[in-house]
């Protein structure tokens, strides 16, 4: 993420980890240096100290009893990083120095914000979130698809509160049916549409990244709610930084739901998904 978290975490007299799975998308292509001295892993049945574990040992009895016996402690602040400037205006291509930083500062206090798991949250990552706002995202088993039925299932338990979907078009295109769902039930979304021309986060992982399975077939993706049965969305295509700011001010105000489809360069990727393409070129020794 940056210094300052990993000097936290790596430097921490103990750490904690509760029911997570270590893998190359949440350790930076396991560039994460947690010391096993001084790590604590609690899984949903089992318990392993240092080169020890102990079975038939249930996560919420440990949780349970842990927060009974710790003391409580201020928690150490790490003073967040400023979102990064605008760059590009009028016709200029959106770039993903472009991209980030408009859509950061698009998100109001209490938003319900849902990233779909590839590339477009390993960018949003960094967004400094308002009072009230929550960011949610699905690394641990890196579910493609996740983000679009997830920020339905958000819409209807809070009605009250604003849901801004930011997806990529090969995750989209296995759950886009679930655009629907919003209509039939009269609900508001703000849909962001990220088309990369393919699956990024794979081209940032793999060998040969132009090869043919990393492409996908293009929709007209600007044209699914009407198709859906979503009848009245303001929907837009944007190819360039004026055309993008133009649709985020009409999506900051509108009263209905919202679509729009970002088109950027196939490799139009955010710093940190750059940093796991480097060290994945060294870890796999491409």
């Amino acid at each position: 993420m940056n210094e300052q978290v990993r000097e936290l975490v790596e430097g921490a007299d103990q750490v904690l980890v509760i029911g997570e799975l270590m893998t190359d998308l949440n350790t930076g292509a396991f560039t994460a240096r947690l010391n096993p001295k001084r790590t604590v892993t609690i899984g949903h049945h089992q318990l392993q100290v240092n080169d020890g574990a102990l079975l038939s040992v249930e996560m919420g009895d440990i949780l349970t009893e842990l927060a009974r016996r710790l003391p409580k402690r201020k928690l150490t602040r790490i003073k967040p990083t400023s979102v990064a400037p605008f760059v590009g205006n009028g016709d200029d291509c959106i770039s993903a120095e472009a991209l980030y930083p408009r859509w950061a500062r698009f998100i109001r206090p209490d938003d319900i914000l849902i990233a779909e798991s590839g590339t477009a949250s390993y960018g949003l990552l960094f967004a400094l979130m308002p009072l009230g706002a929550t960011f949610h995202s699905q690394t641990q088993w890196g579910s493609i698809g996740w983000a679009t039925p997830a920020a339905f299932g958000a819409a209807i338990a809070a009605p009250g509160r604003r849901v801004v979907l930011v997806t990529g078009e090969g995750a989209h295109q296995l759950t886009a049916q679930e655009i629907s769902q919003f209509g039939r039930l009269g609900l508001k979304p703000i849909v962001f549409l990220l088309n990369n021309n393919g699956y990024l986060i794979e081209r940032m992982f793999c060998k040969e990244p132009g090869i043919a399975y990393n492409d996908i077939a293009q929709w007209r993706y600007a044209e699914l709610p009407r198709v859906l049965g979503c009848d009245g969305w303001f929907t837009a295509r944007v190819t360039t930084c004026g055309e993008f700011d133009a649709a985020l001010e009409r999506a900051l105000n509108a009263n209905t739901g919202v679509y729009i489809e970002v088109v950027t360069d196939t490799y139009a990727a955010p710093e940190l998904m750059l940093k796991l393409h480097d060290a994945v070129k060294v870890l796999y020794k491409q």
